[in-house]
């Protein structure tokens, strides 16, 4: 990650640090509270936030890092793919994704 302009505000400074941010890469909410001036809380509920959305993977020791969109994405269409009769939740550990209904036959149409 490149050198964050000081003179911009914390939120400013918050989305230039999350746009640095690639993937493979890992980030600790302390590190990033110094980066930002944030408050702890507040950098929890933004990482906590991005790891449910499954842009960030949370560490057994609070580090995160950051996920590919697509990898989540090509994971969940294997999935899908493999077990067409299964119940179309996108992810079973994400219980606010929408769920699909199993397709319907077109025969006979």
């Amino acid at each position: 990650m490149g050198q964050i302009p000081t003179s911009a505000t914390s939120w400013d400074r918050l989305r230039e640090v999350l746009l640095a941010i690639k993937v493979g890469d890992a980030v600790t909410r302390d590190g990033i509270v110094n980066l930002t001036g944030l408050s702890a809380e507040m950098v929890i509920i933004v990482l906590e936030a991005l790891t449910r959305a499954e842009l960030f993977q949370r560490t057994e020791d609070h580090v995160f890092i950051r996920r590919s969109v697509f990898d989540a994405s090509c994971l969940d269409l294997a999935e899908a793919t493999a077990h067409p009769q299964r119940d179309r939740s996108c992810s079973s550990s994400n219980p606010g994704r929408e769920q699909f209904p199993p397709p319907q036959s077109t025969e006979g149409v």
